[in-house]
């Protein structure tokens, strides 16, 4: 009904010819606190608040209607825009991108419309375009730091920006490219965003190396390294980083696994390969995951026993597995409370959303890892004794692009034995089958089990 009155129409309107949105920009960076920029700012908020709603509202019907009034075009031209994402003139180079209060909303928007619409060749040309039109500042914002255990609240402001930026980078590199119609805009834009796109996604490669520098030396025990992690990382930034690295997983699903043309490197330092990362890594990556997964399954345990126990009952030691996913005043020491049924609830709905993300990314590296057997089984052979071997040698072509892969023989023995602790560790988390994830415990047992038998095919 708002879209039938005219709505979109208009809010579109004010968002591309400036109407409030000057003195807006005024009040985002802090050259202007009066009243009126400050109810400025606060239109341009609800005027995109109330465009993401009609997104998401009777989906994809409500997606398709603002791709018909042109949101795509209209927020790539905006002022706004420019001035919410691009860096202003007089910063220097080396600081960090500024924050403001409309990035998150507008990159929220475009990211509905895509998500809505992911077979659409208009929504993916145009999201390609606002990219391109935007791209100095969204791979500048993909190369910033990640905060991992401050407790500060605008640190949490800066990665909510990163999270999103880096799901609709990783969205949009993964739609097809476009095809000769009407829509397809003139042959030099086409070229432009073939040429930009391998500098997307190595910067989504770049940031998934930077979202792992918290990571310690994997190894069979990951449960017990995740939970003294715990200790030093706040619940907001634990949450966010694995939305980041969720998006940065479906990012390496589609160029580095089954159906990807990509080919990833053994080591960190091999040559030609830097800037990539590593199937090292990513088997560190796996086994950190997998420890938090355990953690996420117990607090499901724990959660199902204190609802079944009934609520009220003061906090006992197994509260310490809920204590990421309750409410502050529930866990302050200073503060004697139970746990209700609210409690409860949000810490239930804490624990299935964490579960979503944590299992989607363990299928992600193993699909990625998995599809690298095959070219792994080229380079190394059936050799055996490469453990004490100095260098392995030999270009790979899997209906994938040529990798020259220079291994050292040190790093494909150190491959084996964490790749066996992975499996280990996912076949002790496999024996707590659970009804409501039967497709996850399937798919990641098949998985697990392609591991498994290459490294016992490839053992000394």
């Amino acid at each position: 009904q708002l879209h039938h009155q005219g709505l979109t129409e208009r809010c579109l309107q004010e968002l591309v010819s400036g109407g409030p949105t000057a003195s807006a920009s005024a009040s985002m960076f802090g050259t202007q606190n009066n009243n009126a920029s400050i109810q400025s700012l606060h239109l341009v908020e609800a005027q995109l608040t109330t465009l993401l709603r009609l997104a998401c509202c009777d989906r994809p019907a409500g997606a398709q209607r603002l791709v018909a009034a042109g949101v795509l075009p209209a927020l790539t031209q905006a002022r706004i825009t420019h001035r919410a994402l691009e860096v202003p003139m007089m910063q220097a180079p080396h600081q960090p991108v500024p924050r403001s209060r409309l990035v998150a909303p507008l990159l929220r928007l475009v990211l509905a419309v895509v998500c809505s619409l992911p077979g659409s060749p208009q929504v993916a040309l145009q999201a390609q375009h606002l990219l391109t039109h935007h791209r100095q500042t969204l791979l500048r914002r993909l190369g910033g730091p990640i905060p991992q255990t401050s407790q500060d609240a605008q640190d949490e402001e800066c990665l909510v920006e990163l999270e999103l930026v880096a799901a609709l980078v990783a969205r949009v590199t993964s739609l097809p490219p476009p095809t000769t119609s009407a829509d397809v805009p003139s042959p030099p834009a086409s070229q432009q965003w073939a040429t930009q796109l391998p500098e997307f996604r190595s910067a989504l490669d770049r940031l998934l190396i930077t979202s792992c520098v918290c990571i310690e030396e994997p190894s069979s025990n990951a449960g017990t390294q995740q939970g003294q992690q715990n200790t030093t990382t706040s619940p907001g930034i634990k949450r966010l980083t694995w939305q980041l690295r969720s998006s940065l997983a479906r990012h390496l699903r589609f160029c580095y696994g089954a159906e990807g043309m990509g080919c990833l490197p053994v080591g960190d330092n091999e040559e030609g390969q830097q800037g990539r990362p590593s199937l090292l890594l990513l088997t560190g990556l796996l086994s950190h995951t997998l420890g938090t997964l355990n953690d996420s399954l117990n607090a499901r345990a724990c959660f199902v026993r204190e609802a079944s126990s009934g609520p009220g009952i003061p906090g006992g030691d197994y509260m310490q597995a809920l204590v990421p996913h309750l409410p502050l005043a529930v866990i302050d020491p200073q503060v004697q409370a139970c746990i209700n049924v609210q409690d409860l609830a949000t810490a239930g709905r804490s624990i299935d959303a964490e579960l979503r993300i944590l299992t989607g990314v363990v299928l992600c590296l193993l699909e990625v890892l998995v599809a690298h057997l095959k070219p792994l089984e080229k380079v190394i052979g059936f050799s055996t004794g490469f453990e004490t071997s100095d260098m392995i040698i030999g270009n790979v072509t899997d209906n994938r692009q040529e990798m020259h892969s220079v291994a050292s023989g040190k790093d494909i023995a150190k491959l084996r034995r964490r790749q066996i602790y992975v499996v280990e560790d996912l076949k002790q988390l496999l024996l707590q089958k659970d009804e409501n994830m039967i497709s996850f415990w399937t798919n990641a047992k098949n998985l697990a089990l392609q591991l498994e038998r290459f490294w016992c095919l490839h053992s000394n």
